[in-house]
């Protein structure tokens, strides 16, 4: 067969395999193109090759479709397609198991997970691609670590201004006694530099730029200073200082930081 239609033979028996077709609960070919992204009646044309070579079963009828052959059943495993592609096991270091193969081969390329999808249902967090086993059918959808880190600079030009107001609004509520409502939204807000945090220190995806890479490096510095002393004045419920921390370092620190993320995205990154 020629590479295409070999491509396309494998995604259809990942496919079955992935939804434990049987005769009993085929797979459609309008769910087959679909998935695929072909036409309907080129899917079925292309069925009746491996309806042909023993590989795929067919069901007639109302409700009918498509299934694994038993010996086709019997010699597959776990499937792990990675943006549209299947990984093809034979590139793994021996002793390696797939999950690992694939995660190892993305941070090898510095791509990311975006989203994971098990026998087509979405999972929660890459963490539960290396916990895989058994006969899964795995969907890994991917972004690269330099695009990803451009897509959190363009969100943080529209997220550091109204961030900045929050905690000078924290500061003053610490300012005026207000402990309480403080102490609350301080928290809240611990997620938003914990955020900033995971951006600057991929700093090095800009430093081709650099004029902007050398501002954001001295500004990762500064900031991971003030984290510490901001830190260190609540556990010590400190209040007054995390108000002075909030209102005369962080402010001034968050608005050039804006700068620099509204120069990046200008660039046209």
């Amino acid at each position: 067969m020629n590479g295409s239609n070999r491509s396309l033979f494998e995604q259809i028996l990942v496919i079955l395999k992935g939804r434990r077709a049987s005769y009993s609960n085929p797979v459609s070919s309008e769910y087959l193109a679909e998935a695929i992204q072909v036409n309907p009646s080129y899917l079925r044309t292309q069925m009746k090759t491996l309806v042909q070579r023993g590989k795929v079963s067919v069901r007639r009828g109302k409700g009918g479709g498509y299934y694994l052959a038993k010996r086709e059943e019997e010699e597959n495993s776990m499937k792990i397609v990675v943006d549209g592609q299947l990984f093809d096991p034979n590139t793994m270091h021996s002793g390696s198991d797939l999950p690992h193969a694939v995660m190892q081969n993305l941070i090898d390329q510095g791509k990311s997970v975006l989203h994971v999808k098990v026998d087509g249902i979405p999972v929660e967090g890459i963490h539960v691609i290396k916990d895989i086993a058994g006969d899964r059918y795995v969907e890994i959808q991917t972004i690269s670590t330099r695009d990803l880190f451009f897509e959190a600079i363009r969100d943080g030009v529209d997220f550091l201004p109204g961030f900045t107001n929050a905690i000078l609004s924290v500061a003053r509520l610490f300012q005026e006694g207000n402990e309480g409502q403080a102490v609350k939204s301080f928290i809240e807000i611990l997620e938003g530099f914990q955020w900033i945090d995971a951006v600057i220190s991929n700093a090095d995806e800009c430093r081709e730029q650099a004029a902007v890479y050398q501002d954001l490096l001295q500004l990762q510095t500064d900031f991971k200073e003030q984290i510490h002393h901001l830190l260190e004045a609540w556990e010590n419920s400190d209040f007054v200082l995390v108000a002075d921390l909030l209102e005369y370092e962080f402010e001034p620190i968050l608005t050039r930081l804006h700068e620099v993320f509204l120069a990046l995205s200008e660039q046209g990154f």
